[in-house]
């Protein structure tokens, strides 16, 4: 009998010290959407993307989403907005965005891809991360990563192009 109770303590207490998850469904009783990220006083980077060149043609730029709504954007090469533009989005988009990340399991992904940090010179590399309430990750996929990583890289794509930028230092 003592054994049962020691080993039932040891699964709670394992349980207990697993990572916590935060649900997918964004959407609360009263059917309101609550926010997957904390709005302080100080906005902080919730969502950044910065594709990196090559030896070809290859957009390289940087993207960060803050928490007030505010979106960074710095074009370096291959890209039709070069220099630094602002712009904002809506929380709803952020946490859209944010919902596609617990969806795909983005925070139990690895780190780098590839996973053994084999480095070919050519590549551009796409390296996202996202820090959001209890969860903090940072991912460089150079090559080989999951398609749903690479299909959620797009969709960050797709949610900056799709903003109206203000100049505050383009290049021409």
């Amino acid at each position: 009998m003592k054994r049962i109770w020691v080993a039932l303590l040891l699964i709670g207490l394992s349980s207990a010290c697993q990572k916590k998850t935060v649900p997918v469904n964004n959407v609360n009783s009263s059917g309101s959407s609550k926010l997957l990220f904390e709005q302080t006083p100080e906005p902080y980077i919730v969502i950044s993307i910065k594709r990196t060149s090559c030896f070809g043609k290859c957009p390289a730029y940087e993207a960060s989403i803050y928490s007030d709504g505010k979106v960074t954007y710095h074009g370096i090469s291959n890209v039709e907005m070069r220099g630094i533009f602002v712009s904002s989005i809506n929380t709803a988009d952020i946490n859209k965005i944010l919902v596609k990340a617990f969806e795909i399991k983005y925070f139990d992904m690895a780190d780098q891809y590839p996973v053994n940090g084999e480095k070919i010179a050519d590549l551009p590399s796409a390296i996202t991360s996202i820090s959001c309430t209890g969860h903090k990750k940072k991912i460089t996929n150079k090559y080989q990563g999951p398609e749903s990583l690479k299909t959620f890289e797009e969709m960050i794509d797709l949610e900056i192009y799709k903003l109206k930028y203000k100049t505050t230092d383009a290049q021409k």
